[in-house]
């Protein structure tokens, strides 16, 4: 039995919303050159993850450098590095079971 492509599948309608989607990142920082928040910036980056930057010219209200998850704000530095380590984690984990992969069926030359 031959089986559909994905991509070919006819795909059902939704009626209930959408599953809200993992919050996504935010880092607070200086606008000018700052060691952790240049190293932060370069770690999310590094991990190809979702995030947001806003930088500032003065800090305002908060000390900057923070990150943002929906409302949970983290400032210290050993819970930023563990919230950092956590989303590598996660996303290590992620894509170490999701297939991108597309294959040549030999017999028919369907790409699947």
């Amino acid at each position: 039995m031959k089986r559909a492509c994905p991509s070919k599948r006819k795909r059902p309608e939704l009626r209930h919303s959408p599953k809200k989607t993992k919050p996504m990142i935010e880092l607070h920082r200086p606008d000018r050159p700052h060691k952790l928040s240049d190293e932060i910036e370069e770690r999310l980056q590094n991990m190809v993850a979702a995030h947001k930057v806003k930088r500032y010219s003065n800090n305002g209200d908060h000390k900057l450098p923070f990150l943002k998850e929906n409302d949970r704000v983290i400032s210290d530095e050993g819970k930023i590095d563990a919230l950092l380590r956590e989303i590598e984690r996660e996303l290590k984990e992620q894509r170490m079971v999701s297939g991108d992969a597309c294959y040549i069926d030999p017999r028919t030359g369907d790409l699947c």
